[in-house]
């Protein structure tokens, strides 16, 4: 498929698709786990996408009260935003027995990374 000059295989359209919507999804479930918990939802939506983004905003629904889930769940979602850890779970078994290829464009750098994890 070609877009803006540049020609792209529909394996990597497919797999940033798959990012994308694993990252919504993660980001929908942490917002409807605070939501249910009783707080708003347009705050608890918030809350969500500011931990996956890292960014340190806040509506000051989330203290040092919460529950323990609650702190839980946030936490795991600033990891995975903070370490892209998403693209990890995609890996092309078909270069090698022995290694895992991933290759991605990261969100945060403009180089693509090659990255080789033995297993």
């Amino acid at each position: 498929m070609e877009f803006d000059g540049n020609i792209y295989d529909e394996e990597d359209i497919l797999v940033n698709l798959v990012f994308i919507l694993l990252s919504v999804a993660l980001i929908v479930v942490t917002g409807a786990l605070l939501s249910f918990s009783g707080f708003g939802l347009i705050d608890s939506m918030f809350e969500a996408v500011s931990a996956f983004g890292t960014t340190g905003l806040s509506v000051g629904i989330v203290s040092a009260t919460p529950a323990v889930h609650l702190k839980l769940a946030l936490i795991m979602l600033m990891v995975i935003g903070k370490v892209e850890i998403i693209p990890f779970l995609y890996g092309d078994k078909n270069k090698g027995q022995s290694n895992m290829i991933l290759k991605y464009r990261s969100t945060t750098k403009a180089t693509n990374f090659y990255m080789i994890f033995s297993y």
